[in-house]
């Protein structure tokens, strides 16, 4: 994200942070804050400080009871305005008919929040996804266990990199 808004070039710009998105764009705002001008917070967090709550736990409950818990129930049960198309609209495939661009997938074997049994299911909802490539050591934070191997297989993938 850094090199992406260096590269552009941004400025005077208005930061947008909801949900997971907020664990990663409210770094942005510490390391470039000269780039932003305006900043909106919505139902995030750093994961410093209070992270839980007991709608939180109920939410993670929900997940790790049925790993095929269907989106629209989750939308809706935390969202109860959604009707029921819009929540239809949440679980569907996007990336399946839209996507044209070239996919590449590594799945922490050890991750117990989106481990193999979540990831496996992304391939089904992104035009060619490849079968992931598996670290078995990896954790939630698979770069740390498998960067280098995960960027050189990507690489070699995506025709960047010859073996």
């Amino acid at each position: 994200m850094l090199a992406f808004i260096r590269h552009l070039n941004l400025s005077n710009t208005t930061l947008v942070c909801q949900d997971w998105g907020g664990v990663l764009g409210l770094t942005l705002l510490m390391e470039m804050p000269d780039r932003f001008k305006r900043f909106l917070i919505m139902k995030t967090g750093l994961m410093a400080g209070p992270v839980s709550s007991a709608a939180f736990e109920e939410w993670k409950a929900d997940i790790v009871s049925n790993p095929n818990v269907p989106v629209e129930f989750v939308m809706q049960k935390n969202e109860p305005i959604i009707n029921d198309a819009e929540a239809a609209a949440y679980a569907a495939q996007f990336c399946s008919g839209e996507w044209q661009g070239e996919s590449f997938m590594a799945i922490g074997m050890t991750d117990k929040m989106l481990g193999p049994d979540v990831m496996n299911f992304m391939p089904t909802v992104i035009r060619e996804c490849p079968k992931p490539l598996e670290i078995a050591e990896g954790g939630h934070v698979v770069q740390e266990s498998g960067g280098l191997l995960i960027a050189e297989r990507a690489m070699v993938h995506f025709g960047l990199l010859k073996t």
